[in-house]
């Protein structure tokens, strides 16, 4: 068991960087600030994500998108960016 916990998550890890990486460029960064420490990057839905998490319920976002050979709607932020994105509809550096 260990093992193969092991496993999955190197193999998340790996999908998750390829996914940021197609979306984020070589090295991924964030689209607003720059973030480049790909610890603090997400994956951000350009359109109505609370919609196609639920209609994807528990799948792995990242191998969603590889399965659906990575859809064009999705970019790269820093959490924080994404955050104040989803609870303000703004992010702070984009007002000054």
């Amino acid at each position: 068991r260990p093992c193969h916990r092991e496993y999955c998550a190197q193999r998340d890890r790996q999908r998750r960087e390829l996914v940021l990486r197609h979306y984020g460029g070589d090295p991924p960064r964030c689209a607003c600030c720059s973030e480049a420490h790909i610890e603090f990057l997400a994956i951000h839905h350009l359109k109505a994500g609370a919609v196609h998490r639920e209609e994807i319920k528990s799948l792995y976002l990242p191998q969603w998108i590889i399965r659906n050979g990575f859809p064009p709607w999705f970019g790269v932020l820093c959490h924080n960016c994404n955050q104040a994105r989803g609870n303000y509809g703004y992010c702070p550096h984009e007002r000054g």
